[in-house]
């Protein structure tokens, strides 16, 4: 039996673990919850994820996660999804870019999307429009789904099942593993190589 157990949690310690973090405390929270929930189903999956939100802007949340109270060392991957949002990121992409150039080179791995993250959201409806600014892309959410464009809840009925459809539909740039980091044009997100990675493109999942 012991030995059993022991090749049991070498099994475990053999997988990808993934942090994905973001700022957002409620959309995005709530969408990666279920992203994670769907990933966990994947058969034979050879991976872990977990999602946790710490609030500030991007730079901010970057400087907690390399400070020694952090808890990133455990993890293989850390995936930080941020929305552009007309604010300027040079300070982000400069701490980045240090990172990067690190100990902790290749661990983090930024996720953009331009102007807000409403934008990937809607990618599950269908073709995105020319965003120009957060308002207009809430709005269109807003109208894709019969609500408020200020509801922070997503619908009960979101098409989870469109997962494949929405990288598809937010094709443009940045949307692939060595665009990371950059931030692309309105309308854009960086999010499918998220999805892609926890191979979960073109997946149905369950709800």
């Amino acid at each position: 039996m012991g030995r059993q157990r022991g090749r049991a949690r070498q099994t475990r310690q053999t997988k990808t673990t993934v942090l994905v973090v973001t700022n957002g405390e409620k959309t995005e929270r709530q969408y990666l919850n279920g992203l994670k929930n769907r990933a966990h189903e994947v058969p034979n999956r050879d991976f872990t994820v977990q999602v946790k939100c710490i609030p500030g802007e991007p730079v901010e949340v970057l400087r907690k996660l390399q400070s020694c109270h952090s808890d990133v060392e455990d993890y293989d991957e850390v995936w930080l999804v941020f929305d552009v949002d007309d604010k300027p990121h040079e300070g982000f992409l400069r701490e980045f870019a240090r990172a990067h150039r690190g100990k902790k080179k290749g661990l983090f791995r930024p996720v953009f999307s331009n102007p807000c993250f409403e934008v990937w959201l809607a990618a599950h409806y269908g073709p995105l429009k020319r965003y120009q600014n957060r308002g207009e892309a809430q709005r269109h959410f807003g109208e894709l789904t019969g609500r408020s464009a200020s509801a922070k809840e997503l619908p009960q009925d979101f098409p989870w099942e469109r997962l494949g459809e929405a990288c598809t539909a937010a094709s443009s740039p940045p949307c692939s593993e060595g665009s990371i980091g950059e931030l692309g044009s309105a309308p854009s997100t960086a999010m499918p190589v998220l999805v892609q990675r926890l191979r979960l493109a073109g997946e149905s999942g369950a709800d």
